[in-house]
């Protein structure tokens, strides 16, 4: 909870309608996101490298400095209970800043069944290749 802040967590949204619609889009999305998250935790001086700003005056130590040593590790979606805590919290503070007036339970707005999908998809395409080679999503 020390690093909640606007930017984290950092929740995949969809709106409910194209979820219902197209769910096999998101699952195949969230997928991608889930094997880009294992290339980054077996590759972590290039996540950093990734991260570095194109107009430079950051450096690599920077980047480490402010995102933490386990940067490359913080990519994989997941709907954990210290997630869906973070978002409570962000969105409590939007709330009492008065950003929206109305409230709601935020475990109502999140949805599981993508994700599962998405890890279902990611363990049958493990004989596909490796990311980011051949991304059979």
């Amino acid at each position: 909870m020390l690093r909640v802040n606007n930017g984290t967590p950092r929740p995949v949204t969809v709106d409910r309608p194209f979820l219902e619609k197209h769910p096999d889009i998101v699952a195949r999305y969230l997928a991608v996101l889930l094997r880009t998250a294992t290339w980054a935790a077996e590759h972590p001086a290039e996540v950093v490298n990734l991260l570095l700003p194109e107009d430079g005056g950051i450096s690599a130590e920077d980047i480490v400095g402010s995102h933490g040593k386990d940067v490359h590790l913080s990519f994989t979606p997941t709907l954990s209970e210290e997630y869906i805590r973070g978002l409570e919290v962000q969105k409590d503070f939007l709330h009492e800043g008065g950003y929206f007036a109305d409230d709601f339970d935020i475990r109502d707005w999140v949805v599981h069944e993508p994700l599962e999908a998405a890890k279902k998809l990611v363990e049958a395409q493990q004989g596909f290749g490796n990311f980011p080679d051949n991304i059979a999503a």
